[in-house]
């Protein structure tokens, strides 16, 4: 049977139009006749038809016989070793000798960062036999345009909008005819994405009505049509689920749309001309989505903040159940979620201005960033890089501009608080130190800080550096279980206490040093007590200003440390439901107003054990759990006897007790929290 896939192909192929000149250049090369010729690189503006270009050319090639790898720069990170593996691993899979191969690489300015690694040093490696189509919004940088080496090698075109007549033939084979044609084609001028949007407009109006925009408001009218003109309620907020995900799958829609019939949504959002799909899910185009997201802000913000914090929740329970590789990309779209609060978007905008990637250093890398220091901290900051250099080098990692040229650097070290570092004379790690003993991490417990990062040209303002160093910290902590608290060392001035504030960070006092004019700080979090996907969301939900304008409910809401108080009570008495009727708890907004008495205990005791399960289900904190569970829920004859069964020395015991009981505390104020959201 055919499959759906393989229809939408052929509708795809049936309706394109145009673009001779640049299938002309693609022809030669896959019949042969052009022999020079390795790579095509399109570029223009979203919405000009590079994809659909693509995927002609992918069907070209296809029917050739020739094999393919493609790759989408929307869903690659920019790391030069996991995209050149990636891309052998799929060379090596193909198995071919001299037959041509095919590389094609959509939304390429995503990769923007690494295009001075990909001219300089990839694609050079690549086998003569390997040819190379790339699209992006932008033309190559101008050392790779006037690099003679690739002159005869490459074509480069800038994709104009489509001609009257192909315009025309598109139109004809939509069923789009007289006046009505005349009318779009004025109004679309050639712009595929807005051709392929109004034909969709007009036919959903019956072929009879279809008015005239200015061309820069294109965009908004057609964003907003397809809102206005979805079949239902359900279909309309589908899309505006999908343009305020980075990436939207059928389980993220069903997260953000519970109770809805989610698979009939999905595959209508499928084959909306403004959305486009893959492997990966469906992806608004970035224009349209902005316009989407901005209107339902404005429209209906309790409606806006409902989506993201479902979209949140459904990624929270995948980042804490998740050590694999994929945490980055999910913390990626926690945050893009949230790209709408002040702090967030500073950040994701510096990201934006310049690009960075990561790679390993190389030996000159070094030099330079010992240069970078000594220059903007002084000799004996970069004395102390230099001891720390020495015992982990592999905590140096380089961020590469667009032209793979050094950018920036973060220097991660990880300590030990078990190990004797006074030898090193730093008073910044010696402080750091201090705090992790503070905190009783255990044996197998380190701290890992960013001793030292820096931009070459902003030095340690707002920068994509910044932005990637403060990623990264999130990343290492959600995959390695062993790190139990974080720190970055930061410039003291307002935008590093709003962070520090916003992101609940512990100020190191005894750690600050002066660099001329200015005054670094290090800032801390400890991870024990929370993890790090709730801690995130709920960081993004203080940024959004989504902590303030949730506390609703006339039920009093307490504090997490007026909880923790009421908890100690609670639990000694769990077993015993009559004591637990004066309980506080009971009177918070944990409850609906009217639930009576008797129910609230019974539902209390389910929260309690709800909250103590969560403990349970992520690798950091289960044995918190156990110790709650042989100390409460099913109590040992003793406090001594449930050491015994949790083999504790009864110290450590008592010690981890406390620490799980302030869990749960944590655990009971987010599900406060959670539920005036709700309401």
């Amino acid at each position: 049977m055919q499959s759906l896939s393989s229809v939408l192909q052929a509708n795809r192929r049936r309706y394109f139009v145009g673009r001779e000149q640049e299938l002309a250049l693609l022809d030669a090369m896959l019949s042969g006749s052009d022999t020079q010729s390795r790579l095509l690189y399109l570029y223009g503006p979203g919405g000009i038809g590079k994809s659909t270009l693509l995927a002609e050319c992918k069907a070209r090639v296809a029917e050739a016989e020739q094999p393919v790898i493609d790759l989408n720069g929307y869903y690659l990170q920019p790391v030069s070793t996991q995209i050149e593996a990636e891309i052998r691993q799929s060379l090596a899979a193909l198995a071919v000798d001299e037959q041509p191969v095919w590389l094609f690489i959509d939304n390429f300015d995503q990769l923007a960062a690494m295009e001075g690694w990909f001219h300089e040093v990839f694609l050079p490696q690549l086998p003569v036999n390997v040819y190379m189509v790339l699209a992006g919004r932008q033309p190559p940088v101008m050392n790779w345009r006037l690099d003679p080496a690739w002159s005869g090698l490459m074509h480069c075109l800038e994709l104009p909008p489509l001609s009257r007549e192909a315009t025309e033939t598109y139109l004809q084979r939509r069923g789009l005819d007289g006046e009505l044609r005349e009318r779009i084609m004025d109004f679309a001028r050639g712009y595929p994405l807005a051709l392929a949007m109004s034909t969709d407009i007009c036919q959903a109006k019956g072929h009879h009505e279809f008015n005239k925009t200015d061309h820069e408001d294109l965009f908004q009218a057609l964003a907003l049509h397809f809102i206005e003109e979805a079949r239902t309620t359900r279909h309309a907020t589908a899309l505006q689920a999908a343009a305020l995900s980075r990436t939207l799958t059928e389980p993220l829609l069903a997260a953000m749309l519970p109770g809805e019939n989610v698979q009939e949504l999905y595959n209508w959002l499928a084959g909306l001309s403004c959305v486009s799909g893959s492997e990966r899910g469906l992806v608004v185009h970035d224009v349209i989505a902005e316009v989407i997201a901005a209107d339902l802000r404005c429209r209906d913000p309790d409606k806006a903040e409902r989506l993201i914090y479902l979209g949140e929740e459904y990624f929270l329970t995948q980042l804490n159940s998740d050590t694999s590789t994929a945490t980055h990309d999910i913390i990626f779209d926690i945050t893009y979620l949230a790209r709408q609060g002040e702090l967030s978007n500073e950040l994701h905008q510096a990201a934006r201005e310049l690009p960075v990637h990561i790679d390993k250093p190389a030996s000159q890398d070094v030099k330079l960033v010992r240069d970078l220091i000594e220059h903007y901290q002084g000799e004996q900051q970069r004395a102390h890089f230099d001891n720390w250099h020495a015992r982990q080098p592999d905590g140096l990692v380089i961020f590469r501009n667009s032209e793979n040229r050094l950018q920036g650097f973060g220097f991660f070290i990880e300590i030990s608080p078990q190990e004797d570092l006074s030898s090193l004379s730093d008073p910044v790690v010696t402080a750091i130190n201090k705090y992790a003993r503070s905190l009783d991490i255990g044996r197998v417990g380190t701290v890992e800080v960013c001793r030292f990062w820096m931009d070459c040209e902003r030095h340690m303002q707002m920068s994509s550096v910044m932005t990637n160093v403060l990623t990264l910290l999130m990343s290492r902590a959600a995959q390695h279980t062993d790190i139990e608290a974080s720190g970055v060392v930061l410039l003291d001035n307002e935008l590093a206490r709003n962070m520090a504030e916003v992101a609940e960070h512990h100020y190191l006092t005894e750690a600050t040093y002066d660099m001329g004019d200015e005054r670094v700080i290090v800032t801390m979090h400890d991870w024990r007590d929370e993890l790090i996907g709730n801690w995130l969301v709920r960081t993004n939900r203080r940024v959004r200003g989504m902590m303030k304008d949730a506390r609703r409910l006339e039920s009093p809401t307490l504090t997490q440390e007026q909880i923790r108080r009421s908890l100690k009570s609670i639990l000694r008495n769990f077993q015993h439901a009559d004591a637990l009727k004066q309980s506080p708890l009971l009177k918070s907004s944990l409850f609906p107003a009217d639930l009576i008495a008797d129910e609230r205990v019974e539902r209390l005791r389910q929260l309690i054990q709800t909250a103590a399960e969560r403990l349970q289900q992520a690798p950091k904190t289960e044995r918190y759990y156990n110790i709650l569970f042989h100390t409460y829920f099913r109590p040992a004859t003793s406090r001594l006897g449930a050491a015994d069964k949790l083999n504790m020395a009864p110290s450590t015991y008592y010690r981890h007790l406390a620490t799980a009981v302030d869990l749960l505390a944590g655990e009971l104020a987010t599900m406060q929290q959670d539920r005036e959201f709700d309401n």
